[in-house]
């Protein structure tokens, strides 16, 4: 009887220790559970830099908006500037060559109004000769027979041509004969029948040519 209550002591220690190690486990694992906690707060720190970085994003596009258009309208306003230029004035013509200055060539120079051309030989400035301007009232030629101007006209003499401002040729090429009223002419006989050989005005330098007279009748007396 005294054995199995000894035994019955034993076992009753024995279960005693056991029971001494759970509370130990057991605040182990609500160690645990405070480190879940802390990830907790690191969740709520990230969701504070996300809206700051939305935020950052919205001002930027408004400023750079206004600048540009701003900038645009200056640039064009700079580019209607600008006035019209002065046109330039026209040159004056150059005046007729003086005694002794050139005449005719590749330019055709005239003289003045007191002088006429005197080209070389029958040329009359053919081939763009130049000649030499000479007074009008210059003596020195032949005043008394018939001569052919330049101009293909007949005159009384060279004198008379030079008063005019036409050189002479050494021929009579410009009488053909028997002409018509206003053909040259030396005599009356290089006119047809009715007309005589006539000066054409009262001036000193008028040409002379064939102009139809009434029978019997004379040239004309003419102012």
């Amino acid at each position: 009887m005294r054995t199995w209550s000894v035994i019955g002591l034993l076992a009753t220690l024995a279960v005693g220790c056991g029971s001494s190690n759970n509370p130990s486990d057991g605040g182990s694992t609500g160690g645990s559970g405070g480190r879940g906690g802390a990830g907790g707060a690191a969740a709520g720190t990230g969701g504070a830099a996300a809206g700051t970085s939305g935020g950052g994003s919205t001002g930027t596009a408004g400023t750079s908006g206004g600048g540009s258009t701003g900038s645009g309208g200056a640039a064009a306003g700079t580019s209607g500037g600008g006035s019209t230029g002065t046109a330039g004035s026209t040159g004056t013509a150059g005046s007729g060559g003086a005694t002794g200055a050139a005449c005719g060539g590749i330019a055709g120079v005239q003289c003045s109004a007191l002088d006429w051309c005197d080209f070389p030989g029958d040329t009359c400035g053919a081939g763009d000769i130049q000649g030499q301007c000479r007074a009008r009232d210059a003596s020195g030629y032949d005043c008394t027979a018939v001569v052919c101007g330049c101009d293909g006209k007949s005159y009384s003499s060279a004198c008379s041509a030079h008063q005019s401002g036409t050189d002479t040729i050494s021929t009579k090429s410009c009488i053909a004969g028997n002409g018509g009223a206003g053909a040259a002419c030396g005599v009356d006989g290089d006119c047809m029948t009715g007309f005589k050989c006539c000066s054409t005005g009262g001036a000193v330098g008028s040409p002379i040519a064939c102009r139809q007279v009434a029978a019997g009748s004379q040239c004309p007396a003419l102012p």
